[in-house]
């Protein structure tokens, strides 16, 4: 592996931290100069090698080109340039990183290294919860969530942990996936203390980021679980079940003790009716879809759209509806398509290395956009997800990379 690559990617190992001076300093979005430099370092490393281009990545390809040429007529072209265009267009950034990944060999060493790296992001993110929630709420937040005070609702604030400045989602696009790499990794190896260890970690930081899409998805990554416990001895099956009911009562009993009412919680954040939001969604999209179905508007939220919303809500809040609206059926067809090959490789990818937990770590990605909108899989703990499932692929399969005879 070349170094500027090798410490490209040991960086995303600290981008939390150095995502606060980029925010802070350079007012800039940390995402747009780590896709920028991608970029750069993609158009690099094709002047130094031949270069795969795997199936999945096609429709990718073709909705950057989508998106790129939107940007000639919704006026993104005359406010920002060509130079800023380029720095903020998240799909060419993905479909740079994503050619990195699949033309660079990962070793051992690098892997091991990531994973210790990972693990302490982790904890990290453990405990960063733990302060926003029992001591600070406004600790290491970004200036725009950072309007909690002392009679703030503990159910009421999104805490982000170490997560906020690198993007508001990523404690649910980051944290969940970089868990599953952990969980997987744990299971696969018999480290069934470290395992439980981190499941717990998942689950307190999950539930404590009051987000009820990464509740959902801390769900959908225990699933593999239950999925595997049908396979064991029936002893194993009931110590891995006692042992969760274990933690659960374990981490209630202590919250509870610290003040924190799981019961007003549930009351008060899970079961409120802020999901509306998602039902208006479905009434907008109904209402303006068939206005522009078939190239959309280019636009996330027009004038149009902003008057309907009145106040209710930023967007249409269903990130697969607010695609259509914005790209049409043409640019929805592309990405899409793109994220269903991705997870078809994921998938087919699994059969081969047994690492299911990889393929639920992108599931989180899938599942968030049913009360979200995010396009880009430019988040490190996704990138970390096809990184693994690519060194676990080559390494159980033996298939040459490019460039190498079998």
């Amino acid at each position: 592996m070349p170094t500027y690559i090798r410490i490209y990617f040991y960086s995303f190992l600290v981008a939390p931290f150095y995502a606060y001076l980029i925010s802070n300093e350079l007012l800039l979005v940390p995402y747009y100069i780590l896709g920028s430099i991608a970029l750069i370092l993609c158009l690099f490393l094709i002047t130094q090698k031949k270069v795969k281009i795997p199936s999945y990545l096609y429709p990718l390809f073709l909705f950057a080109l989508y998106y790129s040429v939107w940007d000639f007529f919704n006026g993104r072209f005359e406010q920002f340039g060509i130079i800023k265009l380029l720095f903020k267009n998240y799909p060419l950034h993905m479909l740079a990183i994503l050619l990195i990944i699949e033309n660079i060999k990962f070793d051992k060493i690098f892997i091991k290294n990531l994973l210790n790296g990972l693990s302490i992001l982790l904890v990290l993110s453990f405990i960063f919860t733990l302060i926003q929630v029992f001591i600070d709420p406004n600790y290491f937040t970004t200036e725009a969530a950072n309007s909690f005070d002392i009679s703030s609702l503990s159910y009421q604030i999104r805490n982000t942990a170490i997560w906020g400045y690198l993007s508001p989602l990523d404690v649910g696009l980051s944290f969940l996936p970089i868990l599953t790499i952990i969980l997987g990794y744990s299971d696969s190896n018999k480290l069934k203390f470290k395992f439980f260890i981190f499941l717990s970690i998942g689950t307190v930081v999950a539930i404590l980021t009051n987000s009820r899409w990464i509740i959902v998805n801390i769900l959908i990554i225990i699933f593999p679980i239950l999925f595997t416990l049908k396979r064991k001895k029936i002893k194993t099956t009931l110590i891995t079940v006692l042992s969760l009911i274990i933690v659960i009562v374990t981490i209630n009993n202590v919250f509870n003790f610290l003040g924190f009412d799981f019961t007003t919680y549930l009351e008060g954040r899970i079961f409120n009716k802020s999901a509306q939001s998602r039902f208006l969604a479905i009434e907008l999209f109904e209402e303006f879809f068939p206005r522009k179905p078939i190239f959309g508007t280019g636009v996330r939220v027009d004038l149009e759209l902003s008057r309907a919303l009145a106040g209710r809500s930023s967007q249409i809040h269903v990130g697969y509806l607010s695609s259509l609206y914005e790209f049409g059926i043409v640019g929805s067809t592309f990405l899409f398509l793109f994220w269903f090959m991705l997870f078809r490789t994921l998938y087919k990818n699994a059969k081969v290395h047994n690492q299911n937990f990889l393929m639920f770590g992108f599931v989180c990605f899938l599942l968030a956009n049913l009360t979200l909108v995010e396009y880009s899989i430019f988040h490190i703990g996704l990138l970390f997800i096809i990184i693994f499932d690519r060194y676990y692929f080559y390494n159980f399969s033996h298939n040459p990379l490019p460039g190498e005879n079998k």
